[in-house]
């Protein structure tokens, strides 16, 4: 066996630390270095103040030229590594009005400009049906694929839409005389309350002109297979009825008398249980949760507000009493967000996971908020498609969250406001009909764009690509023109 003498040994131990320290330190190096370019920091750069951030700006429903500062970069969709700034971005397509924005690029961070979307300078339009009259039906599936609208006023017969069938004549459909009679298409006052999920069924409030309530069930697939609910049901007058889960066939019946709130179904009829008392406005969220305004057990000039999430019950913070309550539901990227407010304030209330923070309450045991929307008067609240932005409008103005970016964003209406207020058109816009045109604009209220003539009163259509644009038109003769507009240039 061969043995190393003492000197050898302390060479060999000696060069095995060192290899060691230099592996060492090789790697401290590496791991600062990417953490120092995960910041956005450039190596390459003199000034090392200055940190990257990533830039993806894509469009629909064309690729477009995309100018950074005036300057033109690429087509989209596109990927930019640029300094820590704020950068105007334009795009720009031939035959296409532009969009601007100012973005601002943060250092180590991912920006996404991905939800762009250019409107053709003139929008092609083809007239598919005309009306005598404003039709009493006017609603779209939430689908996007099926607008149906009462054929005229004289008998019950509804024209049907097929969105991805554009420029063919609408199909009709005759709803059975039980539920819709031609005396109710001549006196009645009709109302869409709701779709269900299935695309299939809506609830129609019918106010006769003797002033009798009633609720009736279109089925626009099976028109025979109509009913009344309320005849159903033998639901007394007084009673708001709405669908439960968005279930054609479930329904939560509010008592405007007692303030009582009851569930009922076509199988079971109306349950004896009451689900809250109280009850002046609710927001259910699909079956077993609901957001409620109640007078029960409310200070005096307020309304008390409480979560029902199965059968355990959450006292929210109080809101002004006020005929026009602010409630909705909604999930996004997994966070729960409960928004509560009330005309007769100055602030709309976000609750963020309040389920899953029961222990955060103040002295009276009602779960505290843990943001302000500042609106006074405020109207409207919403949540846009894909549940990231939160939207509040009063008659003049809006204020709008985003929980992606935390960040709330303020300015006044573009147009004047007509009663139902601005409808969220898709994730990042908002669309109206006011002064006689439909208008979309964004989020932050940017890009606002007159896209075609509308009848005010009747809300824009869109299918499911956003590439079809369904109005009512005003004609000369009083008449109105049901026009399918096209929203590329390829269509």
């Amino acid at each position: 066996m061969e043995f190393l003498d003492p000197e050898e040994k302390r060479e060999k131990t000696l060069r095995l630390f060192m290899g060691y320290g230099f592996i060492a330190a090789v790697i401290i190096f590496s791991t600062f270095m990417i953490s120092f370019i995960l910041q956005g920091f450039d190596l390459f750069n003199n000034n090392r103040d200055v940190r990257n951030g990533l830039l993806f700006i894509d469009s629909k429903p064309v690729s477009a030229n995309i100018y950074i500062n005036d300057v033109l970069e690429k087509r989209t969709d596109a990927r930019f590594v640029l300094p820590e700034n704020t950068y105007s971005v334009r795009l720009t397509e031939e035959g296409y009005r532009d969009w601007y924005k100012d973005v601002d690029v943060i250092g180590g961070s991912v920006t996404y400009q991905i939800y762009p979307r250019l409107f053709p300078v003139d929008i092609r339009k083809q007239t598919t049906a005309t009306y005598a009259q404003i039709p009493k039906i006017w609603t779209e599936s939430p689908s996007r694929k099926w607008i149906v609208a009462n054929a005229n006023s004289t008998n019950p017969t509804l024209n049907v839409t097929d969105t991805t069938k554009a420029t063919e004549a609408p199909s009709q459909i005759v709803i059975p005389e039980t539920v819709l009679s031609a005396q109710d298409m001549a006196t009645s006052s009709l109302k869409v309350v709701e779709w269900s999920t299935d695309n299939r069924h809506f609830l129609v409030q019918k106010t006769a002109s003797d002033g009798f309530i009633s609720y009736v069930i279109i089925d626009r697939e099976k028109p025979e297979e109509s009913f009344d609910v309320t005849a159903k049901l033998s639901i007394a007058q007084g009673i708001d009825v709405r669908l439960r889960d968005k279930k054609y066939d479930q329904y939560y019946l509010l008592d405007a008398n007692t303030k009582l709130l009851r569930r009922a179904s076509l199988s079971n009829g109306i349950e004896p249980v009451i689900v809250a008392d109280g009850v002046v406005s609710y927001a259910p969220y699909e079956n077993n949760t609901l957001l409620y305004a109640t007078t029960s057990g409310a200070p005096e000039g307020k309304y008390a507000v409480r979560i029902l999430d199965g059968a355990t019950n959450y006292l929210l913070q109080p809101i002004a009493a006020s005929q026009t309550i602010l409630l909705d539901i909604a999930r996004y990227e997994g966070d729960w967000f409960f928004v509560v407010g009330s005309n007769a304030q100055e602030n709309t209330h976000i609750y963020i996971n309040p389920l899953q923070n029961a222990d955060n309450i103040d002295t009276t045991g009602a779960l505290r908020f843990q943001l302000k929307l500042p609106l006074p008067a405020a109207r409207y609240v919403g949540f846009s498609d894909n549940a990231r932005f939160i939207g509040v409008q009063n008659d003049t103005a809006f204020t709008v969250y985003d929980a992606e970016l935390q960040t709330i964003y303020r300015f006044d209406s573009p147009v004047a406001l007509p009663p139902e207020g601005a409808q969220w058109l898709d994730g990042h816009r908002f669309h109206v009909v006011s002064g006689g045109s439909e208008h979309v604009f964004e989020f932050d209220g940017a890009n606002f764009q007159t896209l075609t003539e509308a009848v005010n009163g009747q809300k824009a259509f869109y299918d499911n690509d956003f590439v079809r644009l369904f109005t009512l038109a005003p004609q000369a003769n009083n008449s109105l023109n049901f026009q399918v507009g096209f929203l590329t240039l390829t269509n």
